[in-house]
């Protein structure tokens, strides 16, 4: 696992139109989100569920494809160019991030939990999502 390079950024600019059908701003994230009771209409309550400064620290899984690397990459642009919030590569410092993967041996799905959880937290993403 590590961070995106310069290439996948790079590449996101150049997926094909299939990649590119849902327009900006238009995030449809029914079915991706794991409901928690914390969660009201799939916004963070609490103070301490909020990505200080809205920087979120990330890694990549290495199981994705170069092109699943550039349709990430691409999606962190879009919410980077419509939010404040800021994906950052993780540091040893940081000992809450999101793990991005597409977590194969444990069904085929995509979610996450909304806001930060607390140390690793699991943002599953497969091709299909």
């Amino acid at each position: 696992s590590g961070d995106l390079t310069d290439e996948d950024f790079q590449a996101a600019e150049h997926l094909p139109e299939e990649y590119k059908q849902q327009k900006k701003g238009e995030w449809n994230i029914d079915g991706i989100i794991e409901q928690d009771e914390q969660v009201a209409y799939n916004v963070p309550r609490k103070v301490y569920n909020k990505w200080p400064n809205a920087r979120v620290p990330y890694l990549i899984d290495n199981q994705y494809t170069s092109t699943e690397r550039a349709v990430v990459a691409k999606a962190i642009q879009n919410i980077q160019a419509a939010s404040c919030v800021r994906f950052v590569p993780k540091t040893d410092a940081d000992r809450d991030y999101i793990y991005i993967t597409p977590d194969y041996a444990n069904g085929y799905n995509c979610y996450s939990y909304v806001g930060r959880q607390g140390g690793k937290q699991l943002v599953k993403m497969q091709a299909d999502c």
